[in-house]
């Protein structure tokens, strides 16, 4: 399986735990192969089942590959801190 097929699975089961939400969308913005590393910037955006609020926020993840497979997600809160955790900066 390819790196970022294996990211695209890994994100579909996240957004199926996702259920306090309607109109859950995640799209990938940016993605920085480093290696046995993948840095992806991603948007989120969704409305809250209960209160109706809507939320439109970025958040950013590392990805450990081995064998094509994702062996370790680490999920940030900013793109700073994930840049940084690949040794890249803004």
């Amino acid at each position: 399986m390819a790196p970022i097929t294996a990211i695209r699975a890994c994100c579909t089961g996240l957004l199926t735990e996702r259920q306090e939400w309607t109109g859950y969308e995640l799209s990938v913005e940016r993605v920085e192969d480093r290696g046995d590393q993948v840095l992806t910037i991603e948007r989120n955006q969704a409305t809250g089942k209960r209160s109706g609020v809507g939320v439109d926020m970025h958040t950013a993840s590392v990805w450990t590959l081995r064998d094509g497979k994702v062996t370790r997600w680490q999920g940030y809160r900013t793109q700073a801190e994930a840049l940084e955790a690949v040794g890249l900066s803004e």
